[in-house]
């Protein structure tokens, strides 16, 4: 009889109250390998996780060197993540693990000002004052020279600058609301940092 695992828990909360830390998720055992029955998968996963709740010293760090900084954008099509999960025949194989991106994380901005340049094109029209936009931060950004974040992500409390890789003339100025694992805006991010 092979090893009967249960569903994935949830992910634990991120292990560092500032930065970048790990949380993990398990899943029980509900029926042990009998009689040379197949073992049991990994029990448990780990991944890399951000927060920013308890960064009072990060917050400087960032104005230092995110502030200068003008986020380079690219629209949501251009995204790895749209790309629609296919099954994996290799997902059966006992010595298979499914690769968890550990670098990549969210950020939702509240739009300050916007050129009129940004209403001309649909991959742009996001980028309205008042508007709130998310923009994911995948793993091929990630700039190791800036601490493993994509440029221009941003400062908290302070306005940064935005400008359209698509749409050179659509530009403006953001303030970061939040930073998250994963991008909580409806139809995911609207933006992705080149």
């Amino acid at each position: 009889i092979d090893c009967k695992l249960g569903e994935w828990g949830d992910w634990s909360p991120c292990s560092t109250g500032c930065g970048e830390g790990t949380s993990r998720r398990t899943r029980s055992i509900l029926h042990p390998p009998a009689n040379g029955g197949r073992e049991c998968e990994d029990r448990e996963q780990t991944r890399s996780c951000r927060s920013e709740t308890g960064c009072t010293s990060q917050r400087k760090k960032d104005k230092i060197s995110a502030l200068r900084e003008t986020a380079m954008l690219l629209p949501r099509k251009w995204s790895t993540k749209r790309k629609p999960k296919t099954y994996d025949v290799r997902s059966n194989l006992k010595t298979y693990k499914e690769k968890i991106n550990k670098d990549e994380y969210c950020v939702v901005f509240r739009v300050e000002k916007a050129s009129s340049a940004c209403l001309e094109s649909k991959d742009t029209w996001d980028l309205l004052k008042g508007n709130e936009v998310c923009v994911s931060c995948e793993s091929k950004a990630v700039r190791e020279k800036l601490g493993g974040r994509c440029s221009g992500h941003g400062v908290y409390d302070m306005q940064t600058r935005f400008k359209t890789v698509v749409t050179p003339t659509c530009h403006g100025r953001w303030q970061r609301v939040r930073m998250e694992e994963s991008c909580p805006c409806k139809n995911g991010p609207m933006f992705i940092f080149v």
